[in-house]
């Protein structure tokens, strides 16, 4: 056990004496779309017609040996989707809208591991989770009511390049490991639908 305990800190000791540690601001746009839950009668058909918001936040990234390292930001995170229904066919109403928009607070954190091509570029692929606190929406109720989660955890997968060290663009893809919310119609006594929000994230980041 002391054997383990030295070599742990020992292995620290050289990550954190190796080390390169920047920060920078990050931002870019969000392509959303939505992914609902199995409905029943109710609902013939649901789709989560992508729209564009934005994101933008103050970043860290940690460069480790052998190509490894860890990113994490704090986001303003501003996501929008356009539900757009058809209910059942005793009903045969198709609703449009409205424009879902929420608004919130992401945590990403990111373990990366990248090729150099000298000091001109780096090239890289990443992953991990991103935790994200609601802090506002911004909707129109029309024919039914939308309730959004206070938290929600989801998984980034991506890939992007730095260019001399300063300036980063990357893409990613984020996946939704619990609801974002979930609606029911106004008119209705079914039980409400659950959806989740995910899409492709592309943006740049530039370090001092």
């Amino acid at each position: 056990m002391r054997t383990l305990l030295l070599s742990l800190a020992l292995l620290f000791t050289t990550l954190g004496a190796n080390a390169q540690i920047q920060f920078g601001v990050r931002g870019g746009v969000n392509i959303t779309s939505g992914k609902y839950a199995d409905f029943k009668a109710t609902v013939t058909s649901m789709d989560g017609i992508g729209k564009a918001g934005f994101y933008i936040g103050p970043t860290v990234k940690i460069g480790l040996p052998l190509g490894f390292g860890v990113d994490g930001s704090v986001l303003y995170n501003q996501m929008e989707v356009d539900p757009d229904i058809t209910l059942g066919e005793t009903d045969g109403r198709d609703v449009k809208g409205p424009n879902l928009k929420r608004k919130a607070i992401s945590v990403p954190l990111n373990l990366r591991w990248g090729i150099s091509l000298g000091d001109a570029a780096n090239v890289f692929v990443f992953a991990g989770p991103q935790v994200s606190w609601l802090i506002g929406t911004d909707e129109k109720i029309l024919e039914y009511d939308y309730k959004w989660e206070t938290c929600d955890l989801a998984v980034n997968l991506g890939a992007g390049v730095t260019l001399a060290k300063i300036v980063e663009i990357r893409a990613n893809y984020t996946l939704p490991c619990t609801k974002t919310g979930k609606f029911g119609f106004t008119d209705s006594q079914s039980e409400p639908i659950a959806s989740r929000l995910k899409g492709w994230q592309i943006g740049a980041a530039v370090y001092f």
